[in-house]
């Protein structure tokens, strides 16, 4: 059986990120920072052993997840079945995610072992290569359980799902073109991203609303 690209970015991640723990395991202090605020600065701490293991388990984890969620949405017989072109897409945006969370994991490794300042930095372009990806597909996706702009009114009415998800595709490849900023703009990045984040989900959910309630399937006012 051919291997699609997103099971072979998932296992990568997986292996690198386990790869990572075996390798730096030897130089790592006993306590870790594993989470950081928008400034850079640790906040949160854990213990060599269980920073070591959450990395890689949280990566498996959310590829079991995805992967019973994907296979579930293809096995619906109703018309908001995840069909092959949209499910293919999914398998590559689990990919996406499990290679973001293994970066994570890299990044604080990183970070203890003082290779980087602060992690940030491993994580920014992941982040956009999910971002792009994510609103490049939910605007191709047809009506579904599992991906794209999933309101009551966009579910039912055919186009109000088509406006809904191309405002919050394109909204989500501005989101990674301009997350990119985190790279010479840390301090400013969490806030661009946040602000132009949320205007993206709020003209989608609205857009598609008043799309929805000018057409056939809207109830009687």
């Amino acid at each position: 059986m051919r291997l699609s690209i997103g099971e072979i970015l998932s296992w990568l991640s997986i292996l690198a990120a386990a790869a990572a723990s075996l390798y730096y395991a030897p130089n790592l202090p006993s306590r870790i920072a594993t989470h950081f605020d928008i400034e850079g600065r640790p906040n949160g701490w854990m213990d060599k052993n269980s920073a070591l293991i959450f990395g890689p388990a949280m990566a498996v984890g959310l590829y079991i997840l995805l992967s019973v969620l994907i296979y579930l949405a293809s096995s619906e017989r109703g018309e908001l079945r995840l069909d092959e072109n949209s499910a293919k897409m999914m398998q590559t945006i689990k990919g996406l995610v499990v290679f973001l969370v293994a970066a994570v994991h890299i990044g604080i490794l990183w970070h203890a072992v003082g290779v980087l300042k602060e992690p940030l930095s491993s994580i920014i372009v992941p982040i956009s290569l999910m971002f792009a990806y994510i609103g490049w597909a939910i605007t191709k996706a047809k009506r579904n359980w599992l991906m794209g702009v999933r309101l009551p009114w966009t579910l039912v009415d055919e186009r109000a799902w088509h406006v809904g998800n191309l405002i919050m595709g394109w909204g989500l490849v501005v989101c990674a073109v301009l997350n990119l900023t985190g790279l010479f703009l840390p301090k400013l990045w969490f806030w661009i991203l946040t602000v132009t984040l949320a205007a993206a989900v709020s003209l989608s959910v609205v857009a598609s609303y008043i799309v929805y309630r000018s057409g056939p399937n809207a109830t009687a006012r």
